[in-house]
């Protein structure tokens, strides 16, 4: 078994985790070389053999490492650059003291201009940087500086500098520029405009990583991720696939050849052929593919504000941030169905928050605890599948209460006999013949884990005997809607009910002949679907804004069309995914919740995205009907990220930095949702030709290529609407009119694009 350090007792807690992930670790010595001290590397699974910076073998995972440093006479721990990973380190040397913790300017510059996980050296004079990068070929020393991306190994710390970030980011173009600047080794391109300086604001202000982060996270985001990992599989030939990568650059940078040029060569498709000469006139195989991409359409990605577009055409669903067992099954689940990824990666958290229930709470801060409670409204039309895909994820949440239905069962059987004896024990007691009275049996309660409609004083029956958490689940979540005062005349307080229950608060149900119900920690989370066109029930009738609505997270991504699929998900990964919930649902048998608090890390990072966050819904030009569900989404930022680090490990006693990170990504996606929903709360009532419109585009969303006649029998329109409408898309250029390649057949029409 590959030894694990708990992150509270973790000596080394500012290291990334991206590095701790990998097993590229040694252990160092400082041994005396030369007359010189020297730091040389060893084994961490055998500290009396050397490690060798050019074989894996002698690598080792960062956990032995840290074990292997506390238990055998090492001075410390090391991480080796490998030429399979990404990484990067610039070692500056000499250039702090020690005493005061001042750094002299020139590094100063370097660490500033880098912006990326820094780090004090052991001897405490020196700095080393991390990035994301490829070094260009030349030297790699010169001076107090040392630069190295494979063969080499730094000593690590864990003491970061101070206003620095605590990731590692991709730095490829100023990594370039910083050796250009050392070394001198670029080679200029005279038909180019000069390099900027590299505190410059290039393009459309996105440094690397966030071109890199916003491609990945675009509709097309697999499309790119496969190309920037060097995959070129779909292609006829590597040169489609250079010339395609370089068109998405052009997109995400504003057509700047310098930067296209610069993140090309972070990719994985970047080889020598790009800067061999290809052409008479000196031009190179890269100058000339960036040149071929810029001729194509000239479209840029230009951000915009709120209400001009929605964000759900930018971000897809961070499939990544989810632990392996959720991960895993969430891809495979949405192919075999098929669905859209997002339905099952949100259903899926759920279904965990679920079953770990009260059994676990974050502590943002004293005085701010959640519960790990979702209320997620799944939205999208008749016949995508959505019920199956909820009856596939919750299936061990079903045996589970299949199994607890058992049990009650038997004991139920066991009671109604012990009652018979009971019965007849009290008649003997009462006729004199036995001394003392005989005690009653208790009836058993049956144990519940899931409930379907229900009212909300059964519910609150429901909470009081299951304090561990419950989970409503239902097909059309209008129904758990309307059924809400339904007995009482739409005078109740069924939705305070429930807005009481979204924060964990106590509940309490007064009933006329007997005993209040209540409930101190209520925890139940709520999943379901509902069609576009219902959205607006959830709203409340009087049109108040009581919170109930921006209590709810929503999923809306583009449909995809259910052609018919021979696979299903693969036995191993389905047990993973069963495995894990069973797990959780341990954790509802410990009598007391765990409170759980953030890592230092970890709490840094919160409180830095938290900030961003309340910035951006504070801005006097953010759109009011927004607001709401961004406020709400400061605690379920908090939910997600305790859900993901508990379920990466049930027996966790602290929420890592990662899961935050994780928690960020996936509050992101949400409120990309939120502002996709907004005109369908409020749609008014559309106009004949509006109707019309609507209807010709979600039958050409469904179905790539259309006749017209085809495309009218869809529509219930009159001809003169329903051609009017049609001929105004295609010359809105929203519609494409293509050529029959029978002649006599009728025109065929498809959406001019798709969305990126």
């Amino acid at each position: 078994m590959k030894a694990t350090v708990n992150y509270m007792d973790d000596p080394f807690e500012f290291i990334p985790s991206t590095l701790k992930q990998r097993c590229q670790w040694v252990v160092f010595r400082l041994e005396i070389r030369n007359g010189k001290s020297t730091k040389i590397p060893y084994s961490s699974a055998n500290p009396s053999n050397y490690a060798n910076v050019t074989d894996s073998h002698t690598w080792s995972t960062y956990g032995e490492a840290v074990q292997a440093m506390q238990k055998n006479d090492v001075n410390g721990i090391g991480f080796v650059f490998a030429r399979e990973d990404a990484f990067c380190g610039i070692d500056l040397d000499h250039c702090r003291n020690p005493k005061t913790g001042e750094i002299e300017e020139w590094a100063q510059k370097i660490i500033t201009d880098l912006d990326s996980y820094s780090e004090i050296s052991p001897s405490g004079t020196g700095i080393h940087i991390l990035v994301k990068g490829t070094l260009p070929p030349g030297k790699r020393r010169k001076g107090k500086i040392e630069m190295y991306d494979q063969e080499r190994y730094f000593c690590m710390t864990g003491n970061s500098c101070k206003g620095t970030p605590r990731d590692i980011h991709e730095r490829g173009f100023e990594l370039e520029l910083l050796h250009s600047q050392i070394f001198g080794t670029a080679k200029p391109d005279h038909n180019s405009p000069p390099i900027p300086n590299l505190s410059l604001l290039i393009s459309n202000g996105f440094d690397d990583e966030s071109v890199i982060v916003k491609a990945k996270q675009a509709i097309n985001g697999d499309l790119f991720s496969a190309l920037w990992e060097g995959n070129f599989e779909k292609y006829d030939s590597r040169s489609e696939a250079d010339l395609a990568l370089c068109s998405l650059l052009r997109f995400w940078t504003g057509g700047n050849p310098q930067r296209i040029d610069c993140l090309f060569r972070q990719s994985g498709l970047y080889r020598e052929k790009w800067d061999e000469k290809h052409y008479s006139d000196g031009r190179t195989y890269g100058q000339a593919t960036i040149e071929q991409a810029l001729k194509g359409s000239t479209e840029i990605y230009q951000p915009k504000s709120h209400g001009q577009d929605f964000r759900s055409s930018e971000i897809r669903f961070p499939l990544e941030v989810l632990p392996s067992p959720l991960r895993e099954y969430t891809q495979k689940l949405a192919e075999a169905l098929p669905v859209p990824i997002d339905l099952v990666g949100v259903s899926v958290l759920v279904a965990a928050a679920s079953v770990i229930g009260a059994s676990r709470v974050i502590e943002v801060k004293p005085g701010w605890h959640e519960s790990p409670i979702i209320f997620l409204a799944i939205v999208g039309d008749p016949g995508t599948l959505k019920s199956p895909m909820l009856h596939d994820v919750l299936q061990p949440i079903s045996q589970y209460q299949a199994k607890l239905e058992k049990e009650f069962n038997e004991a139920y059987f066991v009671y109604k006999q012990d009652k018979l004896v009971y019965e007849k024990e009290k008649q003997l007691f009462t006729k004199g013949k036995r001394e003392s009275p005989p005690c009653e049996p208790q009836e058993p309660t049956m144990k519940r884990v899931r409930v379907g409609d229900i009212t909300v004083e059964r519910l609150g029956v429901m909470l009081s005997e299951n304090p561990e958490g419950l989970l409503l689940a239902c097909d059309e979540l209008s129904a758990w809607v309307k059924s809400q005062n339904q007995y009482k005349g739409g005078k109740g307080a069924d939705r305070s009910f429930y807005l009481s229950l979204w924060n964990a608060a106590q509940i309490i149900i007064d009933r006329q002949k007997t005993s209040p119900i209540i409930v101190n920690n209520p925890v139940m989370s709520i999943m379901g679907c509902i069609p576009p066109a219902v959205l607006p029930e959830l709203q409340d009738k009087e049109n108040r804004e009581d919170g109930f609505i921006h209590r709810i997270l929503f999923a809306y991504p583009k449909p995809v069309r259910p052609y018919w699929e021979e696979n299903s998900v693969p036995e191993e990964i389905q047990q993973n995914y069963e495995n894990l919930v069973k797990g959780l649902i341990e954790l509802r048998k410990e009598l007391h919740p765990s409170i759980l608090k953030f890592t230092p890390s970890a709490k840094e990072t919160f409180k830095v995205w938290h900030d961003a966050h309340v910035e951006e819904f504070s801005s006097p030009t953010f759109p009011p009907n927004l607001k709401g569900f961004y406020a709400k989404l400061r605690g379920y930022c908090a939910r997600l990220a305790l859900i993901l680090a508990v379920c990466s490990d049930p027996k966790t006693q602290a929420v890592d930095r990662e899961s935050v990170e994780g928690g960020c990504a996936l509050t992101e996606y949400f409120k990309a949702q939120a502002e996709a929903i907004l005109p369908l709360l409020n749609p008014g009532k559309p106009t004949p030709e509006k109707r019309c419109e609507q209807a010709i585009l979600r039958n050409l969303e469904t179905n790539k290529e259309q006749t017209r006649r085809n495309i009218q029998r869809s529509v219930s329109s009159s001809p003169e609407i329903f051609h009017k409408v049609l001929d105004g898309l295609v010359e809105a250029k929203c519609v494409m009119k293509m050529k029959n390649p029978n002649p006599k057949g009728s025109e065929i029409f498809k959406l001019a694009k798709e969305d990126r």
